[in-house]
């Protein structure tokens, strides 16, 4: 939602400094959209030794919904996504390291966040799919939560 009227920039900033921002919320899988391969920065390709896949899509909703959010796997930059969007990544099976972040290469208004998320350790079986929302609760701090293996 961009606010170009008065009002509805109030509205935003009240709700953002009283801290009832409301969390994002899960995509419905029928508006998903997957990422543009310019964005997809690492994993995308089965390389030997890569036997799991990670899937990750991210909430809608209000907070930061023109910026994009950065994943990393293992500390290293693998995508760059848009609110409703969703991707695979290859990865190697044991103990993955996820974390949300704020986009490295924001700019303008996306440029003012500089946060990041918890870092989330997960382990993942030889040829196991685990899936992924990346979101905002109701404070605006970024979250990763695991689907128990489930599509939304």
């Amino acid at each position: 939602m961009i606010c170009l009227h008065k009002p509805c920039t109030v509205t935003l900033l009240f709700l953002a400094l009283s801290g009832c921002i409301p969390a994002s919320k899960p995509t419905p899988p029928e508006n998903m959209k997957h990422a543009p391969q310019a964005r997809l920065v690492a994993f995308q390709e089965a390389a030997p030794g890569t036997t799991a896949i990670v899937v990750v899509m991210r909430d809608t909703g209000v907070v930061r919904r023109p910026c994009y959010l950065a994943l990393h796997i293992n500390g290293i930059l693998a995508a760059r996504l848009a609110a409703g969007e969703t991707s695979l990544f290859y990865v190697q099976s044991g103990r993955v390291s996820l974390r949300l972040t704020s986009d490295p290469a924001g700019k303008g208004l996306c440029a003012m966040f500089h946060d990041e998320g918890p870092a989330l350790e997960v382990a993942i079986g030889e040829n196991e799919t685990k899936y992924f929302r990346l979101g905002t609760d109701g404070h605006g701090d970024l979250r990763l939560l695991e689907n128990d293996g489930r599509r939304p």
